[in-house]
């Protein structure tokens, strides 16, 4: 059995490393699939990768086409100013939105395996992150966003 899914969520994840590495200063703990826990040791910014919906359409007897849900859970620290944390999250922003949506190497995922189109979008607004989530007066820590990226695969089912 072949992880589609999972190939295409690494394939993201290599991806911001080796094209955004100048926010993702140490990418094996800022840029990860499903695991936050390195979110309190002093980075700028994180990219969190999780597993969203995948509607699937069967194409005669040998294809399938997915419309995988990449989630990126995007954070940018609060240093010093609400103002600079604002630029920082955009600036962050901006540059996802371009990788993914603009440059050839996003839109194909690094010419990955039948991949047909990618669209990154957010459905949610930004948000703040609090020091202590179990005391939402203990400060902000982060500025974060929930990203969708969507990759649309065509799947040979033999």
């Amino acid at each position: 059995m072949i992880d589609y899914y999972d190939l295409m969520e690494t394939a993201v994840v290599e991806l911001v490393r080796s094209q955004l590495a100048a926010y993702f200063t140490d990418p094996e703990k800022s840029v990860t699939k499903s695991d936050d826990t390195h979110l309190d040791q002093g980075h700028d910014y994180f990219c969190f990768v999780y597993p969203g919906v995948f509607p699937a359409e069967i194409f005669g007897n040998q294809i399938v086409t997915v419309n995988w849900e990449v989630i990126l859970d995007v954070f940018a620290r609060y240093n010093s100013t609400e103002k600079q944390a604002w630029i920082d999250m955009k600036k962050i922003r901006a540059e996802l939105f371009w990788l993914f949506n603009l440059r050839e190497i996003g839109r194909t995922i690094n010419k990955h395996q039948f991949v047909d189109r990618v669209v990154l979008s957010a459905e949610d607004r930004p948000r703040y992150i609090p020091v202590d989530v179990d005391n939402p007066d203990s400060g902000i820590a982060f500025i974060g966003q929930v990203m969708v990226l969507t990759v649309t695969q065509r799947i040979n089912k033999s």
